[in-house]
């Protein structure tokens, strides 16, 4: 599945979330032919960014790092890429990584649809930028030592995006105008296109939307909450991301992050009812006034 423009114009983020059809093909073909059909792991993408985390990252890994993420199902359920000897590895084809190259991704978490992830967060500076650039290789293995391959992000447009400023709201219901401000439009090089997206996550760090979809970016860092998204009283964090795609292959390069922590307040009662619940009350003294004068 590739990334558009809230105007449906040319794609321009990242392609590591794909659509359910080859895993769909893959459980038919189980289903119709199970003697010919054997189960295998279907890699949906991978996400191979240079990320710049804000310094009050709640993950606990602020500053810039590189991220390596691979998504991942199979078709004999995530129980068959859960544990050793199931694993995911990447690979960089720079002769400079900084890194253990191949290097076994350490974090692991099997979603509700039944998605494995796998990530790895890599520190670096500034100066390790032309050494991450490449090739990225990333391979899953299933607990039958069975491996599958994904060819993934081309990063060879690596650089640093500022951290956006001004995060803000319009107001404190559940349906706020989210806003921020990119201090640097521009990117670094040419072939890059500067996209924007808001991720929500809930008070126990569970990503509960991305707007304005996890297929489109906005050109303009504004982004109005949906009805029914947002719960009165409970805090949530709002990730503003400013993202270079290379218009060349649509994948993402480089993004730049800061977060905003959000609790919308109660609805107030409408003007009308509050005034029907004080007139009542005063007629209640009024008439208790009344009784006791008699």
């Amino acid at each position: 599945m590739t990334y558009s423009k809230s105007d449906g114009t040319t794609p321009t983020c990242p392609r590591w979330r794909s659509t359910w059809l080859c895993g769909s093909i893959a459980c038919m073909c189980l289903s119709i032919t199970p003697l010919v059909c054997t189960a295998a792991t279907i890699i949906h993408g991978d996400l191979t960014v240079v990320e710049n985390r804000p310094v009050d990252d709640f993950f606990g890994f602020p500053g810039l790092h590189l991220l390596t993420r691979v998504d991942a199902s199979h078709t004999g359920g995530p129980g068959a890429l859960t544990g050793p000897p199931a694993n995911a590895k990447v690979s960089s084809s720079s002769g400079a990584f900084p890194f253990a190259n191949p290097t076994t991704l350490s974090q692991f978490a099997v979603g509700m649809t039944g998605v494995a992830t796998w990530t790895e967060l890599f520190p670096i500076t500034p100066a390790d930028l032309n050494d991450i650039e490449g090739v990225y290789t990333y391979t899953v293995t299933d607990n039958a030592s069975v491996s599958s391959v994904h060819v993934g992000n081309d990063l060879d447009r690596a650089a640093v995006v500022p951290h956006p400023t001004n995060l803000g709201v319009s107001d404190y219901s559940t349906e706020p105008l989210f806003t921020f401000v990119d201090p640097d439009p521009d990117p670094a090089f040419g072939r890059l296109d500067r996209v924007y997206q808001t991720v929500i996550f809930d008070d126990t760090g569970a990503e509960i939307a991305i707007l304005p979809s996890p297929t489109t970016s906005f050109t303009t860092p504004s982004f109005q909450v949906p009805a029914g998204l947002l719960n009165p009283g409970q805090q949530y964090w709002f990730r503003a991301q400013s993202i270079d795609i290379d218009t060349a292959d649509f994948f993402a390069e480089n993004i730049g992050e800061s977060l905003l922590s959000f609790t919308p307040l109660a609805v107030p009662e409408p003007a009308s009812h509050i005034l029907a619940i004080v007139g009542a009350v005063i007629g209640l003294v009024v008439r208790r006034v009344q009784r006791k004068r008699q």
